[in-house]
């Protein structure tokens, strides 16, 4: 059984609300995009600020092209504004977006403290990996000519105004090897027309055609919040190396009869022999232990929240059983496999057996109550339930 741990984040609270998650993956998520307008309020204005911008292009040693400018129809050399190297010269990034150019800054959320937070509200709340991209565009100006992403993403406006424009054509469920080319798609009659003002959110599916203008009265600043789900494929390749590790005729050789045949005749006994290995994965067991890795890898990618560990590092004693519960924040998932529970944290997935395991499902249902309350464990399991939070971060 897999449990979320009850913890409200930005993601839930800000980017989605007033609309239900449920109700978001039922009749949105890859669907259709989702406008949700906030005129009384900007749940974005305390993670980022024009300032903050300004403040990283001048303080921080940035290289193109995770900082990069861009303008529709004009192809703009990074040299104009980078050194031989790569580095970017704040003043001459500057002027050219006074010229009518974008700043574009791609994974900020490695850059700022805010932005972190929030993918790992989304991380929490999702189970999927994300990232955050900023765009300063001046008044009336845009970024970049009609095209769609091929992953999902929210658009996060913080202040200014936009209009995002969308066109008919597209593609449908794009993988990251079916970027869009001008070339190839086909842009169509434009058919929406959503105008985003500072604190509103909008959702755009992967494989949707759509670009974006400032409006003229003033620059316009948004945070684009992109998110990676574990695909299908994904999910049918890990079964199929379970499959490799545990079926030997996986790891055989393609028969030369079959290799050399091109028409085709007397392929049924290799497929009768795939199909039947296939079979041996592709049951309620084999996505079990499929599904079971990729939320490990997941959670091992993430970036565990630290803050406060080097202050306390030194602490003596070590916190008691008194003051000591699990920290939900820093927790991902929780599944339950017979005896053993697995806790899946930022950058760690952690196992506890019994007692131990009971001890923290009955933590995370009991809000605010900590190891000393914790029924049916002796005082030197309850010691070593606090050392074993201490050592693995979860205290709180």
């Amino acid at each position: 059984m897999d449990n979320k741990p009850s913890v409200s984040g930005t993601f839930a609270n800000d980017v989605l609300n007033p609309v239900s998650l449920d109700d978001f993956f039922t009749s949105y998520w890859e669907q259709q995009p989702l406008h949700i307008e906030r005129t009384s309020n900007n749940p974005f204005a305390t993670l980022l600020t024009v300032d903050d911008i300004e403040t990283m292009l001048t303080t921080h040693e940035l290289f193109y092209p995770i900082v990069q400018l861009s303008q529709s129809g004009l192809s703009i050399p990074a040299s104009e504004y980078t050194d031989a190297n790569n580095k970017i010269i704040s003043a001459r990034m500057l002027s050219r977006h006074q010229s009518g150019s974008t700043i574009v800054m791609s994974h900020a959320h490695k850059l700022l403290g805010p932005l972190m937070e929030l993918c790992r509200s989304v991380q929490r709340s999702l189970m999927m990996r994300c990232q955050t991209n900023l765009y300063l565009s001046p008044p009336g100006k845009q970024g970049f000519n009609p095209h769609f992403d091929t992953h999902d993403v929210f658009i996060l406006q913080v202040s200014g105004t936009k209009t995002f424009n969308f066109y008919a054509g597209g593609a449908r469920f794009p993988t990251s090897a079916d970027r869009f080319n001008k070339d190839v798609h086909t842009i169509g009659e434009k058919t929406e027309e959503i105008k985003l003002s500072a604190g509103d959110t909008l959702y755009i599916p992967k494989g949707f055609v759509h670009d974006a203008v400032a409006d003229d009265s003033e620059p316009s600043l948004h945070i684009t919040l992109g998110v990676y789900p574990v695909l299908m494929h994904e999910l049918m390749g890990e079964l199929i190396q379970i499959g490799i590790e545990t079926d030997a005729e996986l790891r055989r050789s393609v028969s030369q009869s079959l290799w050399q045949n091109t028409d085709s005749t007397g392929n049924n006994e290799t497929l009768d022999a795939l199909s039947q290995s296939l079979a041996t994965v592709v049951n309620q067991e084999g996505l079990d232990l499929a599904l079971s890795r990729l939320r490990d890898d997941f959670a091992l990618d993430t970036t565990p929240p630290n803050k406060g560990m080097l202050a306390n590092s030194f602490r003596t004693p070590k916190p008691a059983v008194d003051e000591t519960t699990i920290d939900c924040s820093n927790v991902l998932q929780i599944q339950r496999t017979q005896g053993v529970l697995t806790v899946r944290a930022f950058g760690a997935v952690l196992e506890f057996s019994e007692p131990y395991a009971s001890a923290i499902e009955w933590l995370r249902d009991h809000p605010g109550a900590t190891v000393k309350d914790v029924p049916d464990l002796t005082e030197s399991q309850k010691a070593a339930l606090v050392k074993k939070l201490h050592d693995s971060g979860l205290v709180r």
